[in-house]
C-alpha cells in the first residue's frame, strides 16, 4: 500500500473521532490525549513504511529471480510476505533460475551424393521408371539445435532437440523430462527418446564410424525415437548397465500427436556389460557385449489412413542417403505381435576396434491373413586410426564416445 493511502486512512479516522455532536462537551485533557495517540500511530506507520521501502531497495535482482540454493529454505524475511504492489506475479514465477544448469548443443551435417551410372532397377525404385536415373544431390543431412540441463536440487533433468533439415518443416527429436537419483529405478525419463535396442542407433550420429547406420538397425528400429517411459541404470563399478521401458509404436516427432482407436505399444529392454576396461591406459582398451530386444503389439487391422497406421512395417535405405527406401516389407496385414532379440559385441585395442551386431525378428499373424514371418540381419566392422587415436567408451550407457585427435 502506498504512503498516501496510509495518511488518507489516518485522516478519515481522525475526522471520525472529532466529528461528534456539537452539543457534546469534552474536557481539554481528553482531547490532548487523543491527539497524542494519533501522533503515535502516525509515527508507527512511518517506521513501518520506511522499513518496507528499505527492504525492497536492498533486495538485488539476483535475490528476486534466483531459486533458493541448497540449505536456503526461503527468500529474505518479510519480502514475500509484503511484495511490492508493482511486481508482476506472472513474471516473478516464470523468471529463469540462476542456479539451474543448462547446456546448448547443435550439429550440422552436410552430404553430397553422386550417381555416376544408371541402373534400370534403381531407377524404378527411386523414380518409378527404368529410364530416369536419380539426380546427384547436395543436402543438409542434419541441422539440429538443442538444450539439456538439470533443475535444482539436481534430481530432475530435461532435454529438447529440434531438427530443421526435414522437407516438411521442423521436427523434434529428443523431448523428455527425467527424474534422477531414484532409489530403485535410478533414472526415469518420460517423453520422446531412443528405444534401447540396436546398438548402432544408440550411438550418436556425431560419433558414428560410418556416414549411415547398418541396414538391419534402421529396418528394425526406424527413426529410433518413440514416446515412452524408460528406466536407466548402471552398477556401482560401471560394469553393467541396463535400460527398459514401455513405448508407443507410432512415430510422434513429425506430427506431435498419436491418434488411434487401438493403441500400439511395446516393452523394450537392453542389458549390456563392459567386461574389460583398461584403466591404466585411460580406456584405450575395452570389451563389451549386450542383449537387447522388444515385445511389440501392432494393429494389423489399422485403416492405414495416415492417422492410424499399422506399425508392423520394416524398411530401410541403403547405406547411402536415397529418396526411397530400397528394402520395404510394406505394412504386414494381420500382424498381432512381434519380438526382436539382438546381440552386440565390441572389442577395442588401442586404435583398432572390431564391432558387430546380429538381430532377429519374429512376427505373428492371424492365420487367415498369412504365415508368420522371421527376419534377421547383422553386420561387423573394423576401424583403425593410422594416427594413433582411439574411440572412447561410455560405460554408463554402453556406447562409443567422441574421438579426440592428438593434434588439431
Amino acid at each position: 500500500m502506498g504512503r498516501s493511502a496510509y495518511f488518507f486512512l489516518i485522516f478519515i479516522s481522525f475526522c471520525c473521532q472529532i466529528a461528534r455532536s456539537e452539543d457534546e462537551v469534552r474536557p481539554l485533557s481528553d482531547l490532548q490525549k487523543q491527539v497524542e495517540k494519533q501522533q503515535n500511530e502516525i509515527e508507527e506507520l512511518r517506521r513501518q513504511l520506511n522499513r518496507q521501502s528499505g527492504l525492497i531497495e536492498n533486495v538485488s535482482e539476483s535475490q528476486i529471480h534466483r531459486m533458493p540454493s541448497e540449505g536456503e529454505s526461503e527468500a529474505p524475511k518479510g519480502f514475500l510476505d509484503n511484495p511490492p504492489i508493482d511486481e508482476d506475479p506472472i513474471e516473478f514465477l516464470e523468471a529463469l533460475s540462476r542456479v539451474a544448469r543448462r547446456t546448448v548443443n547443435g550439429r550440422v551435417h552436410i552430404d553430397h551424393w553422386s550417381v555416376p551410372k544408371s541402373s534400370s532397377g534403381i531407377n524404378i525404385i527411386e523414380n518409378g521408371t527404368p529410364t530416369e536415373d536419380p539426380d546427384n544431390e547436395l543436402l543438409y543431412r542434419r541441422i539440429r539445435i538443442g538444450v539439456r540441463g538439470k533443475v535444482p536440487p539436481e534430481n530432475m533433468s530435461y532435454r529438447l532437440e529440434i531438427e530443421f533439415s526435414g522437407q516438411d518443416g521442423s521436427q523434434f527429436r529428443d523431448a523428455w523430462i527425467g527424474w534422477d537419483d531414484l532409489v530403485f529405478f535410478q533414472t526415469i525419463r518420460l517423453g520422446n527418446q531412443k528405444r534401447p535396442y540396436g546398438w548402432g542407433h544408440l550411438n550418436s550420429s556425431n560419433f558414428m564410424v560410418f556416414l549411415e547406420r547398418p541396414f538391419v538397425v534402421d529396418a528394425f528400429n526406424e527413426d529410433s525415437r518413440r514416446f515412452g517411459l524408460t528406466s536407466y541404470g548402471v552398477s556401482e563399478d560401471m560394469a553393467f548397465n541396463w535400460q527398459y521401458g514401455a513405448y508407443y509404436l507410432p512415430i510422434v516427432q513429425d506430427v506431435g500427436s498419436i491418434q488411434a482407436d487401438r493403441l500400439q505399444t511395446e516393452f523394450a529392454y537392453r542389458l549390456s556389460n563392459t567386461w574389460w576396461y583398461d584403466e591404466s591406459s585411460e580406456g584405450r582398451g575395452y570389451g563389451h557385449w549386450g542383449l537387447a530386444g522388444t515385445f511389440a503389439f501392432p494393429d494389423g487391422d489399422a485403416p492405414n489412413n495416415g492417422t492410424s497406421d499399422n506399425e508392423a512395417q520394416f524398411r530401410t535405405r541403403p547405406e547411402g542417403r536415397t529418396d526411397q527406401r530400397w528394402l520395404d516389407t510394406g505394412q504386414i496385414t494381420g500382424a498381432e505381435s512381434y519380438q526382436i532379440l539382438g546381440i552386440e559385441s565390441v572389442l577395442n585395442y588401442g586404435q583398432l576396434q572390431i564391432a558387430g551386431e546380429f538381430q532377429n525378428l519374429w512376427l505373428q499373424r492371424r492365420t487367415s491373413t498369412g504365415d508368420n514371418i522371421y527376419l534377421h540381419g547383422g553386420y561387423i566392422y573394423f576401424s583403425y586410426f593410422l594416427t594413433g587415436e582411439h574411440i572412447p567408451w561410455n560405460r554408463e550407457l554402453g556406447v562409443i564416445g567422441r574421438v579426440e585427435p592428438f593434434e588439431n
